[in-house]
């Protein structure tokens, strides 16, 4: 292979260095690059200590991956493209940020190994959008997107979206999903009737046997919403709740209060939504007092 990349989160790092040296070890000469959360925020710090990997791939990759792979294949120079990052001697030069592709111009996932993924798994995932507009000080989303260039959120035309999901239904007889962006819900009424876009266009075709599940903010949930997305199969939503002290909320930057969060949680309840509650009991700022709250709150809503 001309290429060999690694995506990359934080407890595989081990392993991708592991694999890179032993690549290396028998005589494997290939470009070696990595990308994902975990390589964007710690670039540096990857090339430093990895001399096994060449380079390591900033931000959503898609556009960067293919003009590497260009250039290599081509034996023509790549250090001078933007959103990577590379050892020159023993310094390590991050270039200038890439511009966010156009998520409507990607192609779909392959789904060749797919059914090799159901042997773990029942549930095929998708992606309706990419980011979050959420602040929160412990998240990784925000660094990963102010790495590139564009918005911190941005969703994919629901019309295709939906078109993905028919696909993996009639091809591989698909009936669960889970929507693996960080937050389904991008900004304002416009990000809140991407949610409601998808849902009417599933309802318009019929789709009438799905199970989904997803990922958003507590802020985001209203009874109307909530009874649309119970509507077309929405069965389980994991919520950031992370600390039920008004204090930590405002450490985090969650933007919430209380009181919205336990009106979501009920608005859930209501229509028939399980949650899966994103808590982080233990935090930089715990203490046994927000500890017993926060036992007092999983309790009641348990």
């Amino acid at each position: 292979a001309k290429i060999i990349g690694f995506s990359v989160m934080q407890r595989a790092l081990p392993s991708v260095r592991s694999i890179a040296e032993q690549l290396r070890s028998k005589g494997i000469s290939s470009h070696i690059c990595c990308g994902g959360f975990t390589a964007t925020l710690s670039a540096k710090h990857i090339l430093e200590r990895i001399p096994a990997i060449d380079s390591v791939i900033l931000g959503e990759g898609e556009l960067t991956l293919t003009n590497l792979a260009q250039a290599v294949r081509s034996l023509t120079d790549w250090t001078h493209f933007s959103g990577i990052a590379f050892r020159q001697g023993k310094e390590v030069i991050i270039n200038q940020p890439a511009t966010k592709p156009d998520i409507d111009s990607l192609p779909w996932p392959s789904r060749e190994l797919l059914v090799v993924c159901f042997e773990k798994t029942n549930y095929a995932t998708v992606l309706a959008s990419r980011g979050c507009y959420g602040i929160c000080t412990f998240c990784s989303n925000q660094s990963f997107e102010r790495v590139s260039i564009g918005s911190n959120w941005r969703g994919r035309n629901p019309i295709d979206v939906v078109d993905e999901i028919e696909d993996l239904r009639n091809v591989y007889d698909v009936r669960v999903f889970k929507f693996n962006d960080p937050n389904m819900f991008g900004p304002g009424l416009h990000g809140r009737q991407h949610v409601v876009d998808i849902c009417n266009e599933i309802i318009r075709r019929n789709i009438n046997d799905l199970h989904l599940m997803g990922f958003c903010r507590s802020n985001d949930i209203d009874l109307e919403i909530a009874q649309l997305m119970r509507r077309v199969g929405f069965e389980r939503l994991l919520i950031g709740i992370e600390s039920a002290n008004p204090a930590v909320l405002r450490l985090f930057r969650k933007g919430e209060s209380l009181q919205a969060i336990r009106q979501s949680i009920n608005i859930l309840q209501q229509v028939g939504i399980d949650i899966v509650p994103g808590f982080m009991i233990f935090n930089p700022y715990t203490t046994i007092e927000t500890l017993e709250v926060d036992i007092d709150f999983l309790e009641t809503y348990g």
